[in-house]
């Protein structure tokens, strides 16, 4: 779209009806299950503080959440390894060989696999609470995968962390 708008013309009027032409030949279905697997596979990113899972260990995860459809995800059959990856074959994410522990190869997947997946798909919503700007020496912001809050500051600007930087004031 960014593209569009700097070629201008008839250029961004051309890529929008591409694009609502391709979201609308999708179901519901099939953009709610991408949606709602990436939110667990975030969630459990963050509920066991790691940054590598083993794709076993991963589907484990899945099916123990309530409410959730994985426990009986084809005719009753809890997910597999195969639905997880066929699941996210769409977002460009595959199981690669990982050493979980100095003794273990197995495959599974890096939370920074699932980064551009997470920024796409994934609606940020700002906490309702207020909390204080905090510096961070590394690309990370808090528990992976890159969870980061927006904080307002007095002047009404938005503060947000910027590469290995504090954080820097947005005008509102």
């Amino acid at each position: 779209m960014a593209i569009a708008e700097l070629l201008g013309s008839d250029w961004p009027a051309y890529i929008t009806n591409a694009m609502l032409t391709i979201e609308s030949n999708k179901s519901d279905d099939e953009e709610s299950i991408g949606v709602m697997i990436l939110t667990d596979i975030k969630q459990a990113f963050i509920d066991k503080a790691i940054d590598r899972i083993s794709s076993e260990d991963l589907v484990k995860y899945l099916i123990d959440i309530d409410d959730r459809p994985w426990c009986e995800w084809r005719h009753g059959q809890p997910m597999t390894k195969m639905t997880l990856s066929k699941l996210l074959k769409p977002f460009l994410i595959r199981p690669n060989q990982l050493r979980i522990n100095s003794y273990n190869k197995l495959r599974g997947f890096k939370v920074e696999q699932f980064k551009d997946a997470f920024s796409r798909y994934l609606t940020f919503t700002p906490s309702q609470h207020g909390t204080t700007v905090q510096t961070n020496d590394s690309k990370t912001y808090g528990v992976p995968p890159y969870d980061f809050q927006e904080v307002t500051n007095e002047q009404g600007g938005t503060l947000k962390p910027v590469d290995d930087e504090p954080c820097t004031v947005v005008p509102p």
